[in-house]
């Protein structure tokens, strides 16, 4: 019976070891529907796979929160930012050290038809943008050395939306109403 139940135990911790070791591995779906959530929705789905809140960054506009994974001082085995924009859709970062979480991204881009738009070798770090009619995703690759493993640094962007044909057509025809009547040419259409 006592050997029943160490062996329940253990079984327990290695679940648990299993499922918090990788929490900090977000897929590339999870990694877009957390870019499209408020603060609320995402610090509630991160804190869940014990993923703790960081800071609040606010620059012209735009609101960057940063959580992290495991952090130690000022370092932490993930980390992961959506800067919210009142102007643009909200654009998402993710820096990890797992090669198996970066290669499975990889798999999922190339099955969502994205492209490889360009590849260059920078500041010794090898930077791919990724895009397809949705997205743009820069994948930045730094090497290891003996005091820190590889990192792999995501940002995942929504690209702008191009305007419908009605839309310009639209657009067109104001231009046109406005320098018959005299009117003026700074004018602004929302799409």
């Amino acid at each position: 019976m006592i050997n029943k139940i160490k062996k329940i135990v253990l079984f327990s911790k290695f679940i648990l070891f299993f499922i918090v070791s990788n929490a900090q591995n977000l897929t590339l779906g999870e990694l877009s529907k957390i870019r499209m959530m408020s603060f609320e929705e995402a610090n509630l789905f991160l804190g869940n796979k014990n993923w703790k809140f960081i800071s609040v960054e606010e620059n012209w506009g735009k609101k960057t929160i940063t959580w992290a994974f495991e952090k130690n001082n000022e370092k932490a085995k993930a980390w992961l930012g959506i800067t919210y924009d009142m102007f643009e859709s909200n654009s998402l970062y993710y820096q990890i050290t797992s090669i198996k979480t970066i290669n499975n991204i990889k798999i999922k881009l190339k099955e969502l038809g994205f492209k490889v738009k360009s590849s260059n070798y920078l500041n010794n770090k090898i930077e791919t943008i990724y895009s397809n009619n949705k997205y743009t995703l820069k994948l930045e690759s730094s090497p290891e050395n003996s005091e820190e493993p590889s990192v792999y640094y995501i940002e995942l962007t929504k690209n702008p939306r191009k305007p419908t044909l009605s839309e310009i057509k639209k657009a067109d025809e104001k231009r046109r109403l406005d320098s018959i009547e005299g009117g003026s040419k700074d004018f602004c259409v929302s799409y």
